[in-house]
């Protein structure tokens, strides 16, 4: 069985170096070893201080954990072995005695969870497996199954449930969990108020709601969907893949499949009161009719193919998308290239503006041009993903680079209020100096740098801005 379910998750976790075993050789930083040095993850999680690494065994753990507000990675050996088989040996079981990793105190970005099987969570609160209460962690190459929310009143979030957060949630699966209550349950899988947290790489499936939002349900949110699948998720009254409310979310190279809905209310989308769903690069098929639901809200689509309907918008399309396998969980798409019988009509059919810097039979089939669905477009952008507002910026500021981790190709803002002298470098964990981006005297403004490290080893990188006596430093991550 667990060969079955290694297999599985293997169609769809991008095994590649987080690296995050990088971010440990950062100066004062401490590794604390669980059980060596501390027998259970919140003793070693008690000892720890920011910029430390409780690194954990393999193996089952009877815990309900809490960062207390500590920017830490905890992660299990798949951070140092980049091996997966770790994120299914290595469990944290909530004993059905509560949420099972809780993030409560601010934790920001820097707060990562890292390799896990997340299981068991049974709470009459929110958030059975994960939650995030205005924090904003990264939950990177995690499994959380089985985990359940049952209240009184109105259960939220069966697997993750996240609350003024920004969190970043990526190469992971969020499958078989469950919420219901009293007054209704919403967000099976996820469950998003007041967040914008980017998705990205990601599984949804097998989720349940007993009211809205099978797969996701989201409350006054903007986040990102990138590179995700919606598979067979089910909610009785609204939206069994994804239930918005007052959000606007970005939908890019999603796939929505056999989604369902008992009251034939949007078996993939239901956007209602008051809602904007951008969907481009995106495939639904075989979900229950009708598919996409609106009240009071709006849907847009471009460059995706949505079964039954050819909705208004460049590039959409109606027709059978020949995923490769989708009775085994394969929705790549077919492509004679790779030895299928017949090519994708997804097959650089998305939109143009997007391409593709992998190229093979996973992740990017035919010419550069993006292809529809989870598998194609997910490396780069031809022009930058921030759109910059027309008024000059108060100060100089350097953003998060966009995507990060990445492969192959990031790119960097900053801000400059005034004309100046620019430097803007590359550093590895030794403090050597690798690149240098700009180097030279800039118009004030918003600017838009990006690295191409297709020849830079994997691993954990730094780049600094320099503007006259102002610097700024931040960390990103290079996966191969």
């Amino acid at each position: 069985m667990a060969d079955l379910r290694l297999k599985r998750f293997g169609i769809f976790v991008l095994v590649l170096s987080i690296c995050t075993f990088g971010a440990f050789a950062s100066a004062g930083a401490t590794i604390i070893n669980v059980p060596g040095d501390q027998s259970t993850i919140q003793a070693g999680i008690d000892a720890a201080t920011d910029g430390d690494t409780v690194l954990v065994a393999e193996g089952d753990y009877a815990e309900n954990i809490n960062f207390d507000g500590k920017d830490i990675v905890v992660g299990s050996q798949f951070v140092t072995t980049y091996d997966s088989s770790y994120i299914l040996s290595t469990t944290i079981d909530g004993g059905a005695a509560g949420t099972v990793v809780t993030f409560e105190n601010g934790e920001s970005n820097d707060a990562m969870l890292v390799g896990f099987t997340i299981t068991n969570g049974n709470t009459s609160e929110d958030g059975g497996g994960i939650a995030c209460i205005n924090s904003s962690p990264t939950i990177d190459h995690n499994f959380i199954t089985g985990n359940r929310v049952s209240s009184n009143q109105t259960g939220k979030g069966g697997g993750i449930y996240c609350s003024g957060s920004s969190a970043r949630i990526s190469n992971s699966m969020i499958s078989g969990n469950n919420v219901n209550g009293n007054l209704g349950g919403s967000g099976g899988g996820i469950y998003l108020d007041n967040s914008d947290v980017v998705l990205f790489i990601c599984r949804i499936t097998g989720n349940t709601a007993q009211w809205s939002g099978g797969g996701i349900y989201m409350d006054q949110s903007d986040p990102v969907l990138r590179s995700v699948n919606l598979i067979n998720n089910s909610a009785s009254l609204v939206g069994g893949g994804l239930a918005c409310y007052g959000s606007n979310p970005a939908i890019i190279n999603v796939g929505f499949y056999s989604n369902r809905v008992t009251l034939n209310q949007g078996a993939a989308i239901y956007s209602g009161s008051g809602s904007g769903v951008d969907v481009i690069n995106s495939i639904l098929w075989n979900n229950g009719q009708p598919a996409v639901y609106l009240s009071n809200a709006d849907v847009t689509f471009d460059y995706s193919n949505v079964q039954d309907s050819l909705w208004p918008g460049d590039g959409n399309i109606s027709e059978d998308p020949l995923n490769r396998d989708p009775n085994t969980g394969d929705f790549h798409l077919m492509a004679t290239e790779c030895g299928d019988p017949n090519d994708s009509p997804c097959i650089d059919a998305g939109d143009p503006n997007i391409l593709e810097n992998r190229m093979d039979c996973d992740w990017g089939i035919g010419d550069e041009r993006s292809d529809m669905g989870a598998y194609g477009g997910v490396w780069d952008t031809t022009t930058s993903v921030f759109d910059p507002p027309s008024t000059l910026p108060e100060k100089v500021s350097l953003i998060q680079n966009y995507p990060n981790p990445f492969n192959a190709s990031t790119t960097i803002i900053y801000n400059l209020p005034v004309n100046s002298d620019v430097q803007l470098e590359v550093y590895n964990l030794l403090g050597q100096k690798v690149a240098t981006l700009v180097d030279g005297y800039q118009e004030a403004g918003y600017n838009a740098v990006r690295w191409d490290a297709s020849s830079y080893t994997s691993g954990v990188y730094f780049y600094k801005l320099t503007v006259g006596n102002d610097t700024d430093t931040r960390r990103m991550v290079l996966l191969k």
